[in-house]
């Protein structure tokens, strides 16, 4: 890997971050999970497919830290809409 190739891959994975500590982690974990599937090979690595995995990352993420009270706040929240009429 080239210094500009690193520097490409350190951005992207600055872009994807949303700002948040842990979503870097993700963003280098699929960097290099797609890395390994182009078998080292930079000018095959297939960068959506790394995007897709750090985004599927993100969301078991936000899933794993829901208390077990979401859903029952967010079956609550569907009850409360449902009486709020439409006009």
């Amino acid at each position: 890997m080239t210094s500009d190739e690193l520097d490409e891959a350190a951005t992207g994975i600055a872009k994807s971050s949303d700002g948040l500590p842990q979503h870097p982690i993700y963003e280098t974990v699929a960097l290099f999970w797609g890395i390994k599937q182009a078998d080292y090979d930079w000018a095959e690595v297939d960068f959506a497919a790394i995007e897709s995995r750090a985004a599927g990352y993100r969301e078991d993420s936000c899933w794993a830290r829901q208390s077990p009270e979401t859903e029952e706040c967010l079956n609550l929240v569907a009850a409360v809409m449902a009486t709020v009429p439409t006009q």
